[in-house]
């Protein structure tokens, strides 16, 4: 269990404001704390990460997903709306300590999969990093970065056993062409999410690198 040094924002929406039904209860409205905030800032993260692949894979997408992926970047947007204004609170001398030509395009959120979130673990200096946030801010996400790390071992190793049982499957189908099309496009996508979640749990071992350094 995390002891946090500092308590809730005040007086400010919950971080699941936007999307939460009108009717929920008063007492079940998600209070922002630290570690909500940073949970929040790996999980756009986690997303622009997804988005970029997807635009990778898909360079000239059909109607139909060129659609799902516009929203997608729609909803990476508007998420970052709110994490910019949750960030003055946590790292509230982050933007003066920034170089002009950031502060600059700080509050550009177009092409959200590529905006940068400058969590402390994106801040190299330790000076920088300890003047821009709250105290305590760094050590909490570099456990909520350990925890990532276990976490993506967890659905490699998993993904691992698919890859490998679908690799048997596959050389057991030859004849069957349409089996193994079927196979192979499964062996793919789980290739490719291993590679996701591989890339995930490297970017993570390094953030926490930083943290601790």
């Amino acid at each position: 269990m995390i002891i946090l040094p500092f308590g809730p924002v005040p007086d400010q929406p919950s971080v699941e404001s936007t999307t939460a039904p009108k009717r929920k209860a008063a007492t079940e409205v998600t209070i922002n704390t630290a570690e909500s905030f940073l949970r929040m800032g790996l999980e756009i993260q986690q997303q622009q990460r997804l988005l970029k692949y997807r635009y990778r894979v898909h360079p000239d997408p059909e109607p139909h997903l060129y659609v799902r992926l516009h929203n997608a970047r729609v909803a990476i947007e508007e998420h970052l709306v709110e994490f910019r204004h949750l960030q003055q609170f946590y790292m509230p001398q982050l933007e003066s300590l920034l170089p002009w030509d950031v502060r600059r395009i700080f509050y550009d959120y177009h092409e959200g999969e590529n905006v940068a979130l400058f969590l402390p673990s994106e801040l190299l200096d330790r000076q920088q990093r300890n003047n821009s946030c709250v105290p305590g801010l760094a050590e909490l996400e570099a456990g909520l970065r350990d925890i990532e790390v276990q976490d993506a071992q967890y659905q490699i190793d998993l993904l691992t056993i698919k890859v490998s049982a679908s690799a048997h499957i596959l050389k057991k189908t030859v004849a069957d062409l349409k089996s193994r099309d079927k196979h192979q496009s499964y062996l793919n996508k789980a290739r490719d999410r291993r590679a996701l979640w591989r890339s995930k749990q490297k970017y993570a071992e390094e953030a926490a690198e930083i943290l601790r350094s």
